[in-house]
């Protein structure tokens, strides 16, 4: 029922009823014992909208219902960097980071906050080391290597961007 009702949403975004599809996700989240994809739904549905503030709040409660999961954290950290609020952002993914769970989760709250320090009015140093230590968690994690091997300072440092490309 709970697909039904977020199809029904997409349908009404499309045919141009937005309060259709509000409505058809918030009975969605009221429905299911699993409401996570709706309230992620209706919180890009108020993003589009231009209703942040809603947005935020949809967000906020996700996050105190899910908290051991990373993609609320990591959409409210994304609605506070487009409202230019990167200490609300970075105060959210340190939230996250200690509420999430799962260890790949966790390094994708990671790897956000270290492009949170990189790219917007933060401490490159930090993002830097961020990434370093996600990438020094797994020797798989290709994410963070890729990153760091986009950055001006590690590329520079010949040794350091030599030993990334082995790992990879």
């Amino acid at each position: 029922r709970v697909d039904i009702r977020t199809l029904q949403a997409v349908i009404a975004v499309y045919l141009g009823q937005p309060d259709r599809a509000e409505s058809e996700l918030k009975q969605a989240i009221k429905e299911c014992k699993k409401p996570l994809r709706a309230e992620m739904q209706l919180a890009g549905h108020y993003a589009r909208t231009k209703r942040t503030a809603e947005a935020i709040s949809v967000c906020k409660s996700a996050c105190e219902r899910h908290s051991e999961v990373a993609e609320p954290w990591l959409t409210l950290a994304d609605l506070h960097v487009a409202n230019a609020d990167y200490d609300s952002a970075r105060s959210c993914l340190r939230q996250g980071l200690n509420s999430v769970t799962a260890e790949g989760e966790k390094r994708s709250i990671l790897i956000r906050l270290a492009m949170l320090e990189l790219v917007q009015e933060g401490d490159r140093a930090a993002g830097i080391s961020i990434l370093n230590e996600v990438a020094g968690q797994d020797k798989q994690e290709i994410r963070a290597r890729t990153l760091l091997l986009d950055i001006r300072e590690v590329r520079e440092d010949q040794a350091a961007a030599e030993k990334l490309v082995r790992e990879l």
